[in-house]
């Protein structure tokens, strides 16, 4: 392993090289079984489907219906006191019912509102802050790729950890858009 890393391979790829090499002078771990693991990680159904959420929300926010979601979103909150800030969380929060990614969500909501709240003279500081920990929602409302992730590595019921974000996912919208205001 500190040969790899000392050779500038990225890490996954010198673990990776670092339990293979362990493997094969080994007697204890056939090499079959070691091939077979690793497959079979990577052909678990809610582990592909995380690509799919996050091409979902990606087409979301890339063509016009993500236009259109902030566009109704700031007809009907806009004119409140904080409104392009509620805006900002509100739209997180439908986004993150899209993609389930809190990466995915900070870089398309902010590319849309960061400038509107620039031309409304929000501070940029209170506008990133506002949009990076509405991003942060994602993660707990479904389809949430940390909970996906968790349940498989601790063998859980995916639904029962979806159905248990619903409640504190709005929740957490509430008290975001209860500060922007």
């Amino acid at each position: 392993f500190m040969v790899a890393a000392v050779a500038a391979m990225p890490i996954a790829h010198a673990l990776l090289v670092a339990a293979m090499a362990a493997a094969a002078t080994s007697d204890k771990v056939p090499l079959d079984l070691l091939v077979q693991q690793m497959v079979a990680q990577v052909q678990s159904f809610p582990l592909i489907a995380i690509p799919f959420f996050m091409l979902t929300g990606s087409l979301m926010m890339g063509g016009k219906l993500g236009e259109a979601l902030v566009g109704v979103l700031s007809t009907l909150l806009g004119r409140f006191h904080g409104g392009p800030a509620q805006v900002g969380v509100l739209s997180s929060t439908l986004f993150g019912g899209v993609s389930g990614s809190a990466v995915a969500d900070a870089s398309a909501i902010g590319s849309l509102l960061m400038p509107w709240h620039r031309r409304l003279g929000y501070p940029m500081a209170f506008s990133a802050a506002a949009l990076a920990s509405a991003a942060t929602i994602d993660i707990i409302i479904p389809p949430s790729i940390p909970m996906i992730l968790f349940a498989l590595t601790a063998n859980e019921s995916i639904a029962a950890l979806f159905y248990a974000g619903i409640l504190p996912g709005l929740l957490l919208c509430a008290g975001f858009m209860t500060a922007c205001w």
